[in-house]
């Protein structure tokens, strides 16, 4: 009986640590979240910096999140076409799953 309980405890060990969860300074942290590259945080990073490098796009009213790899973007834009590049340019940043926005174009409520 006593190995059947060490066996049950060795596999539930290895699944605990295959399922995404491991001790880092005394607290549980995701794995996803130890690689600061593929984080959402520096997806987020990324894609704020891709947007703000386009001089001729203006983005300061765009809203950027993300989480487990999807960027959630809300805000405005001045153009149906800025829009359009927006989207183009956040889909091309590395670690971007998916892209959900809510952001609409025109003119600045009044202005």
């Amino acid at each position: 009986m006593t190995r059947s309980y060490v066996r049950y405890a060795v596999i539930l060990a290895v699944a605990m640590l295959n399922a995404g969860c491991v001790m880092s300074q005394g607290r549980a942290t995701s794995k996803y979240a130890l690689n600061d590259y593929n984080s959402d945080a520096g997806i987020q990073r990324r894609v704020g910096a891709a947007l703000t490098s386009h001089h001729d796009l203006d983005t300061t009213d765009v809203v950027v999140s993300a989480f487990y790899g999807t960027v959630d973007l809300t805000g405005r834009v001045n153009t149906y076409s800025d829009l359009v590049t927006t989207l183009a340019i956040v889909n091309r940043v590395d670690g971007v799953g998916n892209v959900r926005t809510q952001l609409c174009y025109g003119p600045r409520p009044g202005i």
